[in-house]
């Protein structure tokens, strides 16, 4: 790629050399995506093995995933920082409220 590319700069209107690079650029990232999807798959199958042995390593992820998914603080449409587990979810529930316009809560949330 990188000759492709230092040929394209010192010729940078010839048609052959960008369609070169054009290809070039595209087997790359078509093993960049290969690479990617590999390992994505080591690392499921490393979960199937160690997941259910009730590991470390099990529980490192659970908490990993668990904490990534907290929402533990909220900026309101005024600019004003919430914190809260209670005020975190309320302002959810009345920001979707104004947004679908729904008349009425539903009774899980009130």
């Amino acid at each position: 790629m990188d000759k492709a590319q230092q040929a394209l700069h010192t010729a940078h209107e010839n048609p052959t050399l960008c369609m070169r690079e054009k290809d070039v650029v595209c087997k790359y990232a078509s093993t960049v995506s290969a690479e990617e999807s590999f390992f994505k798959q080591k690392a499921r199958i490393e979960w199937l093995s160690l997941g259910d042995q009730n590991t470390s390593y099990f529980h490192k992820s659970i908490n990993r995933r668990q904490n990534r998914n907290k929402l533990l603080s909220l900026t309101r449409e005024d600019g004003e920082v919430v914190k809260g587990h209670e005020v975190v979810k309320s302002e959810v529930v009345a920001y979707f409220h104004r947004v679908l316009g729904v008349d009425q809560m539903p009774r899980v949330l009130k």
